[in-house]
């Protein structure tokens, strides 16, 4: 459930470097580092460097001089998996936080948690998000591609993120990889740490608490709090529709265009019929079309399935 997290945590002993002015790469926790040097060439900060020269699976790891801070970052899904498309259960994330404390040889559990993203994956048709229309009156913005694709909404706010999107296309877009279902993920990324103040006691604070199951489990009630906070409606398709029944169906919507129709067919009846239309057929098609072209949005189905999948991930 758990997914990318921000982790911060006072480091006592700096890292070892020759100089002050260090530019040279040197290993630390188990990693290669780099200093990072400001305009005025004094160095501020170290971080790992990412891909083959790195354990964690994309973790990033920077240490803050001025805090004396070591900051972990990223997908938290991903480092134990390798991938943020499969379930992450909670003894997965005990087990990844144990590979995480045995990697670096730091005891991780009074580390600040001050950000984090919580996420489920289910099976489910990729565009349930086309029929959300609004949370608390905001409406939802499409998440694209940098082609323009729209595979998924998000609904932004000060202190959070509601992401609703198509994970299988995600993930064939950006790892080239084919799933072998179609997933749909349901995420909210808190981006502070006060989105949590309404919590109570239940609030994650520490990597300690990650291992309560209590305070997991809010997280999931929160996941089908937010779910069944979305307004949602039906969606219209009209890809199965022909031309003539396209016409007929945008005439009738238009109040000015359906009056000025039906005035049109109430006078000189005779000499208007040959063209075999009518107002009442007109309309008639219009209805047949409605009825046609309303997908439901089933709803009380995906909160279902929402729900369950929080129990599996839960219980394992």
């Amino acid at each position: 459930m758990i997914d990318n997290i921000k982790i911060k945590i006072p480091i006592e002993e700096p890292p070892p470097l020759d100089n002050e002015y260090q530019r040279e790469d040197f290993k630390w926790l188990g990693e290669m580092f780099r200093p990072k040097f400001n305009k005025y060439g004094l160095h501020y900060a170290y971080e790992n460097k990412l891909g083959r020269d790195s354990n964690l699976n994309g973790l990033k790891l920077t240490y803050d001089i001025a805090s004396r801070d070591l900051i972990i970052v990223n997908s938290l899904h991903k480092f134990w998996k390798r991938n943020n498309h499969s379930d992450f259960t909670f003894s997965d994330i005990q087990l990844a936080i144990q590979k995480l404390e045995s990697e670096l040889d730091l005891n991780l559990q009074t580390g600040q948690i001050v950000a984090k993203e919580y996420a489920i994956n289910i099976q489910a048709d990729n565009d349930i998000y086309i029929n959300w229309s609004s949370y608390k009156h905001k409406s939802f913005t499409p998440m694209k591609t940098s082609t323009g694709k729209i595979y998924g909404a998000e609904n932004v706010w000060t202190n959070f993120k509601i992401k609703g999107y198509n994970k299988t296309f995600q993930v064939k877009a950006k790892d080239r990889k084919t799933l072998p279902t179609s997933i749909f993920r349901f995420e909210i990324e808190a981006k502070k740490n006060c989105y949590f103040n309404s919590f109570g006691v239940d609030a994650i604070r520490t990597v300690k608490d990650l291992s309560d199951p209590i305070k997991i489990e809010r997280l999931g009630i929160d996941l089908l709090d937010k779910y069944d906070s979305i307004e949602k409606g039906d969606r219209l398709d009209f890809s199965n529709l022909t031309g003539e029944e396209l016409k007929r169906y945008a005439t009738m919507q238009n109040p000015l265009i359906k009056a000025a129709y039906k005035a049109y067919y109430q006078t000189d009846k005779d000499e208007r019929k040959v063209d075999g239309i009518t107002y009442k057929r007109c309309r008639a098609t219009s209805n047949k079309v409605k009825k046609k072209i309303i997908v439901p949005n089933y709803a009380n189905e995906i909160r279902s399935k929402i729900e369950q999948k929080i129990g599996e991930l839960l219980a394992n």
